[in-house]
């Protein structure tokens, strides 16, 4: 399932990331949440002090885009059921 979406993605020109997974074999199926590698928001680390008390200037690709699939097993045969929860992206994409 995983490998079926990233492939998926990279031909679209996107990375798909795992953003939650859930695989508790006594309550629940197996459950997937991925999305694209630009959602969230920068969080910045207090790591980044440099010895004159200035923040080093870093990039970061996230954007919040909420771009996002959720799946499930839904059998024993290893079968997924994929739910599109956001489609569109807010970047261009590549």
């Amino acid at each position: 399932m995983i490998d079926w979406a990233r492939e998926a993605g990279r031909v679209e020109k996107m990375v798909i990331i795992v953003k939650r997974s859930d695989d508790d074999a006594n309550s629940r199926r197996p459950r997937l949440t991925l999305a694209c590698e630009r959602s969230g928001v920068f969080r910045e680390s207090k790591k980044k002090v440099l010895s004159n008390n200035e923040r080093r200037r870093t990039g970061t690709k996230k954007c919040d885009c909420q771009f996002q699939l959720r799946s499930y097993q839904i059998d024993a045969y290893d079968r997924w059921k994929l739910d599109v929860v956001h489609a569109t992206h807010n970047h261009p994409l590549g």
